[in-house]
């Protein structure tokens, strides 16, 4: 497989407004993703997943080392990825269909184009028959399929997640992963899905990636290695998790002490 996302000593420092203090939030991280791969980040709270999405996503930019997309360096955002937040980021004075061809407005198509490929994506999602509803009158797991329709209206070989599910109830979670599942294994599409929870990202992911507490470094990276559909009361589901808490679980008690440290 070639290399959809590629970082070579990968570093991000900011300035704490509130402190004046320089903070290093990734250091010299050197990683890669494979095309067409689901790969899960995880990490403790702080350890900079969300900030290594936001880079690759163009929203933040790189302090040193390179940070690439399909060879190319990232120089700011793009139709080749599409990002789905934690919060739905729905505009409340748009409907269904006016949210989701939000990102096709750039592109110059025709209303007609724009509403075909709008609707296409909706009832992807499963969101047929509330085209035209606004966000106020949507549970919490239909304002997320407004955003992932959004993501995959552009059709981006890459797509970025940030916690998609974190809100939503188990149920509506469990769902929405079953969907998600679906729609990348039928398309040759890459996915980057930032996870808490290390039962969901042995469930989807191809591989997962565990991050250091911050300075952000990747620990070590696990191959699930497990068909889907995977069953997550199976023995072997259940062995997969051990290695991943284990990992994990020594960066959130390092990422503790350190934050007693600063108090």
């Amino acid at each position: 497989m070639s290399h959809m996302i590629e970082a070579r000593q990968l570093t991000k420092r900011y300035v704490n407004e509130r402190t004046g203090r320089e903070v290093l939030a990734l250091d010299h991280v050197d990683f890669t993703i494979a095309a067409g791969e689901f790969l899960c980040l995880v990490g403790p709270s702080g350890c900079g997943k969300s900030t290594f999405l936001q880079m690759v996503a163009g929203l933040e930019q790189v302090t040193e080392g390179t940070l690439t997309i399909n060879g190319k360096p990232i120089a700011g955002p793009g139709a080749d990825r599409g990002m789905v937040f934690q919060s739905y980021a729905l505009f409340p004075w748009r409907n269904v269909i006016e949210n989701i061809r939000f990102g096709l407005e750039i592109k110059g198509l025709s209303k007609a184009e724009m509403n075909e490929i709008a609707h296409a994506a909706a009832h992807q999602v499963g969101l047929h028959g509330f085209e035209h509803a606004y966000p106020k009158e949507l549970s919490g797991g239909m304002k997320q399929r407004v955003g992932i329709a959004r993501a995959l209206a552009n059709d981006p070989p890459v797509l970025l997640m940030d916690e998609p599910f974190a809100a939503l109830d188990a149920q509506t979670r469990e769902m929405l992963q079953e969907e998600l599942l679906s729609l990348w294994q039928g398309a040759n599409r890459t996915v980057l899905f930032v996870t808490h929870s290390v039962q969901e990202a042995v469930y989807l992911g191809s591989r997962i990636a565990i991050m250091t507490a911050r300075p952000g470094r990747i620990k070590t990276v696990i191959d699930v290695g497990l068909q889907h559909p995977r069953d997550i009361t199976a023995a072997a589901f259940g062995e997969l998790m051990k290695p991943v808490y284990a990992a994990l679980k020594e960066e959130v008690l390092k990422a503790a002490v350190s934050a007693r440290a600063l108090a």
